[in-house]
């Protein structure tokens, strides 16, 4: 073989480093004729056809949808065109609404209307604040605070912040920073959890009691967080003397927290 890999085997490692799923055909049929399956023996006139797809991720790659948050990874489906190349398309999800990008061999894509790319210097500070959090919070506030002067309206950035804070022990700061998470990012499950736990760590448990009864009405009984909810809402609603703790303990044990099964103990355990 010359020392090539297998075209199998190239191909998945391609795509597991592009971070998608090629093939993948969308809900409207846009795969193509193809049925949005490559074919690992591509016309001789087409040598990059999977250069192709990595160049379609990477144009796709730190996009923010119309509503300020995160684009999720993308649905690749592939076409045959006539001179036997393959063209990718790319499937983005916001919400409700669906992006479409064309990316063909040597045609600059174009970015659709309502999503924007998020600025490269201000990633580059996201990515070293992440690579910091968990060995220097402070070098972490710094990166981040540098990506927030750019870009001041991004939740994940402001989670990060917030993070931050909360390592280095600032309850109060990393809430304010956790309010603009929210205040750009307001329905998502995760970060309306995270706030409320905050919330709490913030000497503020009665908001923390009234964000996460808001959240376990609105989030589906399967959420893979769910038990993490049910368990701080527990903990809060015992420390609280509240008359509804006993159900929503049996609710966490449920879940599969066996340290809320049981009668409530004096000290707020409970007895097995």
């Amino acid at each position: 073989m010359n020392g090539a890999l297998p075209t199998r085997l190239s191909t998945i490692l391609l795509l597991v480093l592009s971070g998608g799923t090629v093939g993948a055909a969308p809900a409207d049929g846009g795969a193509g004729s193809d049925g949005g399956v490559r074919d690992a023996r591509p016309a001789p006139a087409c040598k990059d056809d999977f250069a192709n797809v990595a160049r379609g991720h990477a144009f796709v790659r730190d996009l923010i949808c119309p509503d300020q948050s995160w684009t999720k990874a993308p649905s690749v489906a592939s076409r045959r065109l006539p001179n036997g190349c393959f063209a990718d398309a790319f499937y983005i999800k916001c919400g409700d609404q669906t992006f479409r990008v064309d990316v063909e061999p040597g045609v600059e894509p174009t970015l659709p209307a309502g999503l924007r790319r998020v600025d490269a210097q201000a990633m580059r500070n996201f990515r070293k604040a992440g690579d910091l959090l968990q060995k220097d919070a402070q070098g972490c506030l710094t990166a981040i605070d540098l990506a927030l002067k750019t870009e001041p309206g991004i939740g994940r950035f402001w989670r990060t912040r917030g993070l931050a804070l909360m390592s280095l022990k600032q309850p109060v700061k990393a809430l304010q920073a956790f309010d603009k998470v929210l205040e750009f990012v307001p329905r998502d499950p995760l970060f309306r959890l995270e706030h409320a736990e905050i919330s709490a760590r913030a000497n503020q448990p009665d908001q923390a009691i009234t964000e996460l009864r808001g959240l376990l009405k609105d989030v589906d009984p399967k959420w893979e967080q769910r038990r993490e909810l049910l368990s701080v809402l527990a903990y809060l609603l015992t420390e609280a003397g509240a008359p509804d703790t006993a159900e929503v303990r049996a609710q966490a044990c449920l879940a599969g927290n066996e340290t809320l099964c049981g009668p409530v103990r004096a000290d707020g355990g409970s007895q097995r």
